[in-house]
């Protein structure tokens, strides 16, 4: 009985820890990014008006 429990409770650690890692990741995902847009100048078309 104690193994099960002891298996039982390194199997809710694994995915806590699992949960954090991908939590981790995508908070490094969205950081990378931001870091890419703010190197990149404002790609946006220049319209210019003439009459």
């Amino acid at each position: 009985m104690k193994i099960i429990v002891l298996l039982l409770a390194l199997l809710v650690a694994f995915g806590f820890a699992m949960k954090q890692a991908a939590e981790n990741m995508e908070e490094m995902t969205i950081q990378q990014e931001i870091k890419q847009l703010d190197q990149y100048p404002n790609l946006l078309p220049v319209v210019e008006v003439t009459i």
